[in-house]
């Protein structure tokens, strides 16, 4: 990790922001934080693990809230911003407190944080969409591949626990070297070994299992006692062959009589069939005779149809015209009728013509008195009007009362509803409280409901992302055998690949002959050293995606944790406040807003009753002036109406206005017009009927004409009918139409008869035939060679059945005695392989000794110990030297990475912890820039590139300062940063480059020297 910038704001002691890049210290390599106590040099530091971890660098500050700077405004937002560098990808992480005003007027602080990524154009690509904190802190960690407690003890030293590594427990020092080195593999290949070793053990106890059942399940306990089954079963099988072979003799023997017998049974059946069949058509012959008796009657009858249909047509003839003769009588018959009914009404007319005459005169009357209803008519107007301007009053007088009486009822709805309003204002108060306890409830309901659902969501991810590392670790497993197998191929094949390279008269690399005449040959397939180097780096990468799924796992496993925390703090403050139920925020909350609006609605209210008494006293006023204006109305009316009623008296009865008179007129001329048209009607109706009467009277004339010729040619068809019939061989029409048939009939009848004719003849011929054939046969007992025949059949088919379950039994023996025998010889190899496996994997699990594991990270400590050795030579003169010590207690496997000290002085070891204070500081500083040398100069290991160092040089004396400095210088050059906290003047002295922390009365501030 390499870290590139720094920001600050109202975090610590700082008000404005601040930034530091420390890209300026890159250079010099080591640079140096100071300034006086209190001026915030630490705060730096922990603005780091705070972006990163949520955590300060010595874990004592607590939450990020703590660090809001005291100083700040209280709208300016707190926040820390830390970006580095991780391999090829820059990172910035942030964390900040955001205010929010409340409607109480006080300010609240929300966190927020979030984690991004650099791209191609140097633009911050958000990491999350939204962002949780232990979201960001898991992909802090595995960015850095660091815990917050590795990453204080190896990369931020905090104050007073700069030594942490130094004195730290063996397996402490283990965890902490494990993932600085990426060494987690070798024990894993290592156990991954003895789990397929253990796995190999149990298939082969399985596979044991298995023979032991099968030979169980053939009653057998050995391999000698099935190979005297197989012994016996191929015996019965020869026993059995012969008995088949006797049995199929008898059948062949025993078949053709048998078949002799079955041909003269069904022969004689086929007689008594025949002769059945020559019965039944003799039973028929009489219905048949019947058939042809019926069948010529029909042709006959067909001879005699065209006479008959010939009378039909007479028939509907005759009747045709005799309805049509009926129907011109009955029609002369209606004119008639009609003339007489004119006539009639001609004597009524003549009869009506004084009373027309009477009308006239009446009409000419009442046109004489139009010029009286005219007058009549303006005094109506005139009545009209004035009872018009009287109803207005009334109305204008009415609606004033209305709205008198309507005021009136509101003053007193008003006046009800502020004495509600003013008792609901007063619980005004006590709802608002009751809301902002709802609110609270509301804010806790629903953080817990969404802690529940990450829960859940967390829970589905862990799922999956063990699915996936167990899948790695089946896929990992498999590798590791093929590796192991295709390394075994390698070794037992180099002494081949030596023979390949001997030449004759060139000496052997082993025994120096130069003579090769029996040079080494494969045991086994091939194996080149390119495909084990490829296994391996395929090996190595699903190591690697096991380790990041199983960190995932923790991660997610650990997150998971902290929320069911998180919930059941948040259900604990749910509980003291009462619990929340669902509508209860909006349910006080409407409550509230209710009393508010009634507070609002009573303030309307008295506005309006101060209006409404004023509008009272204006009505009032209204209201007399318009009892005046109906009283004079009245008088008016009373006058119109005298006028009217002496017009009226000089007026016809039962007409009381002009328009009366004019309906009057108009209704007698019409009566007039209306007499007039209809004697003018029944003229012309008189001349249709009589000419109607003289057309009806010739046409009954023509009918009766054609009705009678009609009957009389019937007569002549019927005589020619009753002469066929005769002729036809008829004696009466009853035996006619039943011998009548269709066409269709005739055609069945006639077949029928022709087909029994020939049935007839066919089941005589048939009978001759089989009697023939019967005739000289013998009669045997079928029942008996049948039941004879079976009896051999079926000891036959017996022995079949038994020679085929004595064959699968004789297969199934041979097959389990085959596959136990191969079975049991590779379970005698794969023994032995697997003995070897388990030895192996236990040496390489140290259960005996030092595991692979801790026997490389001993290595790498003793790597680290060297190069921090070469910087303890600058101090005290080299008085001290870093060595592993390999003594332990408790199980073997243990031991190996305590540290101890040389003393040149005393010459013997003793343990670190015993150092001073001063010289335990300038050896930890040795070890912590070996320790990063060594992890630099690793490739598959992690890349320390900085280190942050705080205190610790204020208990050290100006000589040790010098040593100090001394191994401080190894940094320069080594493109690694190294940042010192500290307040000594020799420091400043020596360091060139550094970030100097001002105090001041409104906040730190910070200067960058370079």
């Amino acid at each position: 990790m390499i870290p590139l910038e720094l920001s600050i704001e109202a975090f610590g002691p700082f008000v404005a922001k601040q930034t530091i890049d420390f890209s300026r210290f890159a250079k010099a390599g080591l640079f140096l934080i100071h300034g006086v106590t209190g001026a915030g040099k630490t705060a730096l530091l922990d603005a780091m693990t705070y972006a990163l971890y949520g955590r300060s660098s010595g874990g004592g500050r607590g939450d990020f809230a703590a660090m809001r700077c005291q100083l700040a405004e209280a709208a300016q937002q707190t926040q820390v911003s830390f970006t580095f560098q991780v391999r090829s990808g820059t990172y910035r992480f942030y964390r900040r407190l955001r205010p929010r005003k409340k409607r109480n007027g006080t300010v609240e602080y929300l966190p927020e944080c979030n984690a991004f990524y650099r791209d191609g154009r140097g633009e911050d690509v958000p990491l999350f969409e939204n962002p949780r904190q232990r979201d960001v802190e898991a992909k802090a960690q595995e960015l850095i591949g660091m815990s917050y407690e590795q990453f204080c003890q190896v990369i931020l030293l905090p104050q007073g626990q700069f030594e942490r590594l130094l004195v730290a427990k063996s397996e402490e020092k283990e965890n902490i070297l494990v993932t600085l080195f990426h060494a987690q593999h070798y024990q894993d290949l290592a156990q991954s070994l003895y789990d397929r070793a253990a796995a190999l053990r149990e298939q082969l106890t399985q596979k044991r299992m298995r023979v032991e059942a099968a030979l169980g399940s053939l009653e057998c306990t050995t391999q000698e006692e099935l190979a005297e089954k197989m012994r016996q079963a191929a015996l019965a099988l020869t026993q059995l062959d012969e008995a088949l072979a006797r049995s199929e003799r008898a059948e062949k023997a025993a078949l053709p009589a048998y078949e002799a017998a079955q041909e003269t049974q069904r022969l004689r059946r086929q007689v008594e069939q025949l002769e059945r069949e020559n019965a039944q058509v003799q039973t028929q012959l009489e219905e048949m005779r019947e058939n042809f008796r019926a069948l010529q009657a029909a042709r006959r009858a067909q001879q005699v149809m065209p006479t008959f249909e010939a009378v039909q047509r007479a028939r509907q003839e005759s009747a045709l015209r005799e309805e049509a003769r009926i129907r011109a009588a009955a029609q002369q018959s209606e004119v008639q009728k009609r003339v007489r009914t004119l006539e009639e009404q001609g004597a009524a007319l003549e009869r009506e013509a004084p009373a027309l005459q009477a009308a006239k005169r009446a009409c000419l009357q009442l046109e004489g008195l139009r010029p009286v209803y005219e007058r009549l008519a303006a005094a109506q107007d005139a009545f009209f009007s004035a009872d018009r301007m009287h109803l207005a009053q009334q109305e204008q007088a009415q609606a004033l009362l209305g709205e008198l009486e309507m005021l009136q009822a509101q003053v007193e709805k008003l006046q009800a509803v502020r004495s509600d309003l003013e008792e609901a204002a007063a619980r005004l108060p006590a709802l608002q409280q009751r809301y902002l306890r709802a609110q609270q409830a509301w804010q806790l309901f629903a953080t817990l409901t969404d802690v529940e659902k990450e829960i859940a969501r967390d829970q589905e991810k862990q799922a999956q992302t063990r699915e996936r590392r167990d899948a790695l670790q089946r896929e990992l497993e498999d590798m590791e055998a093929l590796y192991l197998a295709r390394s075994r191929s390698f070794i037992s094949n180099a002494a081949a690949r030596l023979g390949e390279l001997l030449q004759e008269g060139q000496p052997c690399p082993v025994c120096g002959s130069l003579h090769h005449p029996s040079p080494a040959q494969a045991e086994c397939e091939r194996v080149e050293a390119k495909e084990l180097d490829a296994l391996a780096q395929s090996l190595q990468m699903v190591r690697q995606n096991l380790e990041k799924q199983a960190g995932l796992l923790a991660a997610l496993e650990s997150g998971q944790t902290a929320k069911a925390r998180q919930a059941s703090q948040l259900r604990t403050q749910l509980e003291q406040l009462g619990g929340y139920e669902s509508g209860q925020l909006e349910a006080a909350q409407a409550a509230l807003e209710k009393a508010r609006a009634q507070q609002e609605q009573l303030e309307g209210i008295l506005a309006e009753l101060r209006g409404l008494m004023q509008n009272k006293a204006d009505l009032e006023q209204k209201r007399a002036a318009s009892q005046e204006g109906e009283r004079q109305a009245r008088q008016a009316l009373e006058k119109a109406a005298a006028r009217r009623d002496a017009l009226l008296a000089q007026g016809a009865e039962g007409i009381k206005s002009l328009d009366a008179l004019q309906n009057e007129i108009l209704k007698q001329r019409h009566a007039l017009e209306r007499a007039e048209q209809a004697r003018a009607d029944w003229s012309q109706a008189w001349e249709k009927a009589q000419f109607a009467l003289s057309a009806a009277q010739a046409q009954a004339a023509q009918a009766g004409q054609e009705s009678l010729a009609a009957t009389q040619n019937l007569e002549r068809s019927e005589a020619e009918l009753r002469e066929a019939w005769a002729q036809a061989g008829f004696k009466e029409e009853a035996a006619f139409f039943a011998a009548r048939r269709s066409p269709e009939q005739i055609e069945a009848l006639d077949q029928a008869v022709s087909a029994f004719k020939a049935r007839k003849e066919a089941a005589q011929r048939n009978l001759s035939a089989a009697q023939a054939e019967l005739k000289g046969r013998a009669q045997q007992d079928a029942e008996a060679l049948r039941a004879e025949l079976e009896t051999i059949r079926a000891e036959k088919n017996r022995l079949q059945t038994q020679r085929m379950v004595t064959q699968q039994q004789r297969q199934r023996l041979q097959r389990v005695h085959r596959e136990t025998e191969q079975t049991l010889a590779q379970l005698e190899t794969e023994r032995i392989e697997q003995e070897k496996m388990t030895a192996f994997a236990t040496l390489l699990r140290g259960d005996k000794g030092i595991s692979l594991r801790r026997y490389v990270l001993g290595i790498m400590l003793s790597a680290v110990t060297q190069q921090a050795n070469e910087m303890l030579k600058n101090v005290h003169g080299g008085r001290y030297q870093l060595y592993r010590t390999m003594e332990g207690s408790g199980r073997a496997r243990k031991i190996g990475l305590d540290l101890e000290v040389y003393d040149h002085y005393s010459g013997e070891r003793r343990p670190a912890a015993s150092l001073s204070g001063g010289e335990k500081f300038l050896v930890a500083l040795s070890l912590s820039l070996g320790l990063a040398a060594v992890v630099q100069a690793q490739s598959g290991g992690m890349r320390m590139e900085a280190m942050f160092i705080d205190e610790g040089f204020g208990s050290l004396d100006p000589q040790s300062i010098e040593d100090a400095l001394a191994v401080l210088a190894s940094v320069r050059g080594s493109r690694r940063l190294v940042g010192i906290i500290s307040h000594v003047a020799l420091l400043r002295e020596n360091i060139e480059a550094g970030v100097y922390v001002e105090k001041g009365p409104q906040g730190s501030a910070i200067h960058i020297r370079t």
